[in-house]
Parts: structure tokens; sequence; C-alpha cells
């Protein structure tokens, strides 16, 4: 559900921010997308990045949508894998 939401909220600040954005066109699709992945029963964490990556990149540093792309990237990092602690076999040794 934080996905869908994050999602539709940068399509609305996309949708509201008027002034000429070469990308629009890829960030618009990558969201579609995204809605898409987002509906599934379990959304693929690769794919969520992916499409996160393309959005960001299509929007770039447009102030205006800097919180809705925040609250979007949120909302992936909510389905990467867990980062602990390595097993014993595995830690590095001093």
């Amino acid at each position: 559900m934080a996905l869908r939401l994050a999602v539709a909220g940068v399509r609305v600040a996309l949708a509201g921010y008027r002034a000429p954005l070469t990308d629009r066109g890829v960030a618009e699709r990558e969201l579609e997308r995204l809605e898409a992945v987002a509906r599934s029963p379990r959304p693929h964490p690769e794919e969520l990045g992916r499409g996160l990556l393309m959005v960001v990149g299509a929007v770039g540093s447009v102030r205006v949508l800097a919180t809705p792309v925040a609250e979007l990237r949120a909302a992936v990092e909510l389905f990467a894998p867990r980062r602990g602690a390595l097993p014993a076999t595995r830690r590095p040794t001093v």
C-alpha cells in the first residue's frame, strides 16, 4: 500500500510540475511500471530498484519532486532484502 501511495504521490507532483522536463515520458512510463509491480502479490526488489533509479534519473534534481521521490525510495526500500550480520562462517577475520 505504501508503495502504491508513493507512486501516486510522484505522479501527482510530476503532473503539477509544468516546466519542460526532457525525460518526463521516461518517468511517467516507469511510474506506470512501478504501479503494476506494486499491484503484484510479491513485488521483486530488483524491479523496484530499477524503476526507482529510472525515475530518479528522469527527474534529476527538481526540488519540487524531491520529497515525493524520497517517499518513493522509502517505500521501495521496504521490499529490499534485510541486511543483517554476516553468518558466523563468513565473518571476516582480523
